[in-house]
């Protein structure tokens, strides 16, 4: 990869102590190099995080709205807590100052991704989750759990986070393909057929594989050896003593 742009532009832009810490990335590249790869990174995932938003949102709101009988099935849930509360406000406040209705569609639309998350929490275990386990068909029977659905979805919106808010992704633990193969997994659980789509234009794999591959900033070049003293000048010849002339006897 080429670096386009030189890194005292970027620390001059994006501020050096942003730029800078990129230095010590794992793979040794130089700092404006793996702020690159960063940013590649980043867009690459968005594609699968979009996919996986958006059926997961919608799978649960299907399922939450059969379970109460009524598309607003939020204002029947009585495990919610007030920020939960809190936030189904918000988003109705914020859907009319877009001069809009606060349809259920507009709603489930508007939501978060952690209000979606935050439905598989232990303390709607007993109200909610055997709606919710319906919502991933193809879940194997081993892992539709409630917590490892849970773990995995956190997983997914931990991601989802960092790469929204711009932040770093390259030092990621587990790293950032690991997490990937997570959402591919919810993926599949949701819908199959989604995997093979997202695989005609994802292109985090070929990211992933360049930041991999990205070779590490030559090391700097040794100090040159300093100069050799100069040998010190010699002493001027001192000129020879002149014996006195012998005196007649």
């Amino acid at each position: 990869m080429s670096n386009q742009i030189p890194g005292a532009l970027l620390e001059s832009i994006f501020s050096k102590p942003r730029i800078v810490r990129y230095a010590t990335n794992p793979r040794g590249a130089e700092a404006a190099v793996a702020y690159l790869h960063n940013l590649q990174l980043a867009e690459s995932i968005m594609p699968c995080l979009h996919i996986l938003e958006v059926a997961l949102r919608n799978a649960v709101h299907l399922q939450l709205k059969t379970k109460y009988a009524r598309a607003d099935w939020w204002e029947a849930v009585a495990t919610f807590t007030a920020k939960d509360v809190a936030e189904i406000a918000s988003t109705k406040q914020k859907i009319g100052l877009k001069a809009h209705a606060a349809t259920p569609d507009r709603i489930v639309s508007e939501l978060s991704f952690g209000f979606w998350t935050t439905l598989f929490n232990k303390r709607h275990e007993v109200e909610l989750w055997k709606e919710l386990r319906l919502a991933f068909p193809r879940c194997p029977k081993q892992k539709r759990q409630r917590h490892e659905i849970s773990k995995a979805l956190n997983a997914a919106r931990e991601l989802r986070n960092r790469a929204a808010h711009h932040d770093a992704l390259l030092w990621l633990k587990p790293d950032m393909r690991h997490s990937y193969q997570v959402c591919l997994e919810v993926i599949g659980w949701l819908e199959p057929q989604l995997k093979p789509w997202l695989a005609t234009f994802d292109r985090f794999p070929q990211s992933w594989a360049s930041w991999m591959g990205c070779p590490a900033a030559p090391a700097p070049a040794p100090a040159p050896a300093p100069a050799p003293a100069p040998a010190p000048a010699p002493a001027p010849a001192q000129p020879a003593a002149i014996a006195p002339a012998a005196q007649p006897s």
